[in-house]
């Protein structure tokens, strides 16, 4: 199944993860195959295959720069899977699940470069 890019407001999103009032864009993307993703997954792509999967800070393969939040829980643990991912927006920072080696701390300068603001509990 294919989902168009399409820019959305809060009231869509069932998992709480885009921060209330603010708009957002998000895409349909393939994830990598082998992993039962969770919603608010911080999503990284890789470079040779444009996949997404998990962002894990030692990667190597594009992936370790964080690039979007994963909207909806996917099992693609048996194959490649379509999936709804934001790419510009805020987002709530106790909804994000970070790959090994990144904090808030270490990708938030990166994703408000990108348009992908991550707000603490304190705002």
């Amino acid at each position: 199944m294919t989902r168009a890019s399409f820019i959305a407001n809060a009231a869509f999103d069932p998992n709480g993860i885009v921060a209330g009032g603010y708009d957002f864009k998000s895409d349909s993307e393939t994830l990598l195959t082998g992993t039962n993703y969770v919603a608010g997954t911080l999503l990284g792509k890789i470079t040779a295959s444009g996949k997404y999967t998990t962002s894990l800070a030692a990667a190597g393969d594009g992936s370790e720069t964080p690039v979007a939040v994963l909207l909806e829980d996917i099992d693609a643990s048996a194959g490649d899977q379509q999936a709804v991912v934001m790419k510009m927006g805020a987002v709530v920072q106790d909804k994000i699940t970070f790959g090994t080696g990144h904090t808030f701390a270490s990708v938030k300068d990166d994703l408000m470069a990108r348009g992908l603001v991550i707000l603490s509990p304190s705002g």
